[in-house]
């Protein structure tokens, strides 16, 4: 096939430019004509205000990068992020050169000015299904700017009403069936929301027997739950480290300073994060909000590392209580503490699960699971086949044990 991966880099670094990349290089080696449009948004904060409303709303530069980068024809254009740089504008586009237009959907900015459906501590859905998100401009959702959130609450409005997301994409890809049923909500058809899940590009392999402590990497933001994290580290009796950087990365240092079970390592480079894992006994995640499927939680299985989460959004899809983790309610100290201890303190579980962590992996998160789903959506898309297929087909697992897990 002739496939364009399209995206829009935001102005930090995230796990979304990885997966855009990641797929694109995967396609690539199984022999398919890759071309990609990649913009970046670091320099918008240099534009007006209405400079920028203008360009999210309807980017006149991005629909002539997009039609240049189609050049003389493309099967399908997938896109990643077209916040702000390419707008939904690079969708028509893609649709009116008569390619077949894929979009993923990593968060949940199409019903959430903040694209994350958290705000003051906890999950909230107040702009879900509304055509103009109000309480969002309320609260100042995004970046805590009414003029910001004003801009995003303009651009679902806008698409939402002249029918981009029902007429321009012929198939969204996200990871949850709860995502499924939200983003429906904001006027997305709901049997165009596919699922798939994320995959590791390079497969660690297991990292053998589970090392000291607990793991924590990711960015250190409220709402990935860093001062429950802190507060349960404060209880249990092991060790905790922790990697990342981010707005609470303050806090961190001062709870690493006062607490010498706490190691703080600082925002790490990619391959450094692999040999992190190989040391500790399990990851911990602790978000507040949804999340889309964290790549830390589908790397640490590929390492063979059991994961304690939120029972929230996308872990518990990924996370079997007790049996390739743990699971915790959000928010809740006293259990995520005494669960800590408990993983710590049991080697023989620690290492029954580490097993099935492994095997949860193979089922779900290799490049071969992530390419027979793209292949089975894009080829649906192409022949127009009605209805898309929803569900995840995965390949044959690796080892019959998969079977069991």
């Amino acid at each position: 096939m002739r496939i364009l991966v399209a995206h829009t880099r935001y102005q930090q670094f995230g796990g979304e430019d990885v997966i855009a990349a990641a797929e694109a290089d995967l396609l690539r080696s199984r022999g398919h004509d890759i071309r990609e449009l990649t913009l970046s948004n670091d320099d918008i904060d240099g534009l007006t205000a209405l400079s920028k409303l203008g360009m999210a709303l309807w980017s006149n530069n991005g629909r002539k990068q997009l039609r240049a980068a189609i050049g003389d024809g493309v099967d399908i254009v997938h896109f990643h992020n077209t916040h702000i740089r390419l707008s939904p504008a690079a969708l028509r586009a893609a649709k009116d050169a008569g390619a077949g237009v894929v979009l993923s959907l990593h968060n949940f900015r199409l019903v959430c000015p903040r694209g994350t459906l958290w705000r003051d501590g906890g999950v909230c859905e107040d702009c879900v299904g509304k055509r103009l998100a109000l309480p969002g401009l309320k609260h100042k959702c995004y970046r805590g700017s009414r003029g910001a959130t004003a801009t995003v609450a303009a651009v679902n409005a806008l698409h939402r009403t002249i029918g981009t997301w029902r007429k321009s994409v012929d198939a969204y890809l996200v990871h949850t069936q709860s995502a499924r049923d939200l983003i429906s909500r904001g006027g997305v058809p709901k049997e165009r929301l596919l699922l798939k899940n994320n995959f590791v590009k390079t497969d660690p392999g297991d990292q053998g027997p589970p090392g000291e402590g607990l793991f924590f990497i990711g960015r250190l933001a409220e709402e990935k739950g860093i001062d429950i994290l802190l507060a349960a580290a404060a209880r249990m009796g092991g060790r905790l480290t922790i990697a990342g950087s981010g707005p609470c990365a303050e806090l961190v240092e001062q709870a690493a300073k006062t607490n010498d079970r706490i190691n703080y390592l600082g925002r790490l480079e990619h391959d450094k994060i692999i040999p992190a894992f190989k040391d500790a006994a399990a990851t911990v995640v602790t978000s507040t909000w949804y999340e889309g499927q964290p790549m830390t939680i589908l790397e640490a299985l590929a390492c063979g590392r059991p994961v304690i989460a939120s029972n929230l959004g996308a872990m518990p899809t990924v996370i079997d209580d007790g049996v390739n983790g743990r699971l915790f309610e959000p928010g809740d100290v006293d259990t995520l503490a005494r669960i800590m201890d408990e993983v710590l303190g049991d080697r023989a579980k620690l290492i029954e699960m580490g097993k099935a962590a492994r095997r949860k992996f193979e089922a779900i998160g290799t490049a071969d699971a992530c390419y027979t789903r793209l292949m089975e959506v894009y080829e649906a898309v192409l022949e127009k086949r009605h209805p898309l297929p929803v569900e995840v087909t995965y390949p044959a697992p690796i080892n019959p044990a998969i079977a069991s897990s």
